[in-house]
């Protein structure tokens, strides 16, 4: 799992999404082209976007860490790269402490 960063893009080679930068620290995801980020966040979103692109279990640790990446970022479920895939397995009650061990 790689993510080609340049001055100017962020490309994975195994998700189709992508960052571009609008201006020297101003980045654009492609899943939410009217909001804007830093390259720091734009970082994070593009490995939170190849985290969910290998379908993580419920119970993987991964999540976790998803979680807080999104969050950090400001972001709900709905926004996240795939949100339908986290809807599907009801992943925010596995963490919140209604199923998580």
């Amino acid at each position: 799992m790689a993510l080609l960063i340049t001055a100017d893009q962020m490309v994975s080679d195994i998700t189709p999404h992508t960052a571009r930068a609008i201006t020297a620290d101003s980045w654009e995801l492609s899943w939410l082209p009217a909001r804007r980020f830093t390259f720091d966040q734009a970082t994070s979103a593009m490995m939170t976007a190849q985290a969910l692109h290998a379908h993580p279990g419920p119970r993987d640790r991964i999540w976790l860490h998803i979680e807080s990446w999104m969050s950090q970022l400001g972001l709900g479920q709905a926004e996240w790269p795939w949100p339908d895939q986290t809807e599907a397995i009801g992943i925010h009650d596995q963490v919140h402490g209604r199923g998580w061990s």
